[in-house]
């Protein structure tokens, strides 16, 4: 059985507050761990100029890790490029079956104050 080699990342970029930046990508990395992110974090510090905090997987290409295209929900506190992509507001929203404290734009507030 052979090992999958790398993925294809695009972040969906949003504020600390929820708003939505954008959407950086696609861009390759090495490792394709889904879980993995310390590769995808720095690929955005040195394509994009950004610093990211991966907050979840918002889809695959594939029903199964690992490896494929993998697009993530990023929080950033930097301003992105202006070659970041427009983003369908419609992505982010909310399974209704999913908890509210894991709700995206929830999880972005968290991340910006630990007591949001």
């Amino acid at each position: 059985m052979s090992t999958p080699m790398g993925r294809t990342v695009t972040l969906v970029l949003i504020a600390p507050d929820g708003m939505l930046l954008g959407a950086a990508g696609p861009f390759d990395v090495d490792t394709p761990w889904w879980q993995e992110v310390g590769e995808v974090v720095a690929a955005a510090r040195r394509f994009y100029g950004i610093d990211v905090t991966v907050l979840r997987i918002l889809r695959t290409s594939r029903p199964r890790p690992h490896g494929g295209s993998v697009t993530y929900l990023a929080a950033t506190h930097d301003i992105p490029p202006d070659r970041v992509a427009p983003v369908d507001p419609d992505a982010l929203n909310d399974d209704p079956r999913r908890q509210s404290w894991a709700w995206i734009r929830r999880a972005a507030r968290r991340h910006a104050s630990p007591t949001a």
